[in-house]
């Protein structure tokens, strides 16, 4: 599963371990102090406005009402809202609660790599885990064996989640070290390109075919493209066509940075150096993926334009077609590469 998604996961079962908490620690009536409570801070706004709105808009609702709203309705920064404003806690637990809270607003999580996503999701699970033994050891006020069933069910979640991080951010990086093995093999190899053909189709049919696994496939394209195999570039344009094709409309900015990289890409297989990349088959992968680019109701890019007026400089002869595609149609003498 992807990481992000586990992230998600965490965040699911830190909600609903606080939930569990909230549940067992409520008091009859609670809905009708904290409607009140609400109402207070919209109408006299103290700073705690955004923490009540959703809770308040749910109560007021006619289908729902007061005497309906769940704790399981609550989101995560209301509960530690409420628990700071009503439930005095034991000291220990309150700073286990804190290191729960403050972990969860760290600004640039979904910025972060795979691997560092994983020691996150892992460290919040480890803060969740210490916020419920802290309860155990020191919250003595509620029931014993309510609070033992509480802490015995959230701990086995919490141990299972964070086995399942553990195992997966272990099976990612021997799969990258695999990846950076077999990329380096290409890069000191004395036929460069028929290694990364071989490698590539091994890859391609092991885990594109056989194991159903293309985010792979398309993983290690896009790391060799990063560690500078030529070859790879132009297979990482076409993968970020494909991503930019699948994003939504509402999705601009993802589609932006899948269009930034399609061109990047293809700069980068065009100002390698490499003698392919100008030969007459590297000119028409250029031209192959730019007019697949542009066959998806995309616009061409003045990068992309700036490639195709360079490979005219090099003597080759492009037609642009009535369906916006690029045609290769032959190299003429000239000074630079023949």
């Amino acid at each position: 599963m992807n990481v992000e998604n586990r992230i998600v996961e965490v965040e699911t079962l830190t909600c609903h371990v606080l939930q569990d908490f909230m549940n067992m620690i409520l008091k009859e009536g609670w809905q009708n102090e904290l409607y009140e409570k609400a109402q207070i801070e919209i109408t006299e706004d103290h700073g705690l406005k955004e923490k009540y709105v959703s809770a308040y808009e749910k109560m007021r609702n006619a289908e729902n009402g007061i005497e309906n709203y769940s704790v399981y309705d609550m989101d995560i920064t209301l509960m530690i809202e409420w628990i700071r404003w009503k439930r005095p806690l034991n000291k220990k637990t309150y700073e286990a609660l804190k290191k729960v809270t403050e972990n969860r607003n760290v600004p640039g999580l979904s910025d972060e790599e795979p691997e560092e996503l994983y020691l996150c999701g892992l460290l919040d699970l480890c803060f969740l885990r210490d916020f419920v033994r802290a309860v155990d050891k020191c919250e003595n006020d509620i029931p014993n064996e309510e609070r033992r069933n509480y802490c015995d069910a959230s701990l086995q979640k919490i141990e299972n989640l964070k086995n399942l991080l553990e195992e997966e951010r272990m099976e990612m990086l021997q799969k990258e070290k695999g990846m950076r093995k077999d990329i380096q093999s290409v890069l000191d190899s004395d036929d460069p390109f028929n290694t990364w053909r071989i490698i590539l189709n091994q890859y391609l049919e092991n885990y594109y075919f056989i194991e159903k696994k293309p985010e792979v496939y398309f993983e290690f394209i896009v790391l060799a493209s990063d560690a500078g195999i030529v070859y790879a570039h132009i297979h990482a344009a076409d993968y970020y066509i494909m991503v930019a094709n699948g994003c939504q409309e509402t999705e601009i900015e993802a589609k932006r940075e899948a269009v930034m990289e399609v061109e990047r890409r293809l700069s980068m297989f065009y100002n390698s150096g490499n003698v392919y990349t100008t030969s007459e088959a590297g000119a028409q992968e250029i031209l192959t993926t730019i007019s697949n680019y542009s066959m998806s109701g995309n616009e061409i890019t003045e990068g992309m334009k700036e490639i195709i007026k360079g490979l005219t400089e090099h003597g080759f002869v492009i037609e642009k077609t009535e369906y916006a595609t690029y045609v290769l149609s032959g190299k003429t003498k000239h000074d630079g590469i023949q």
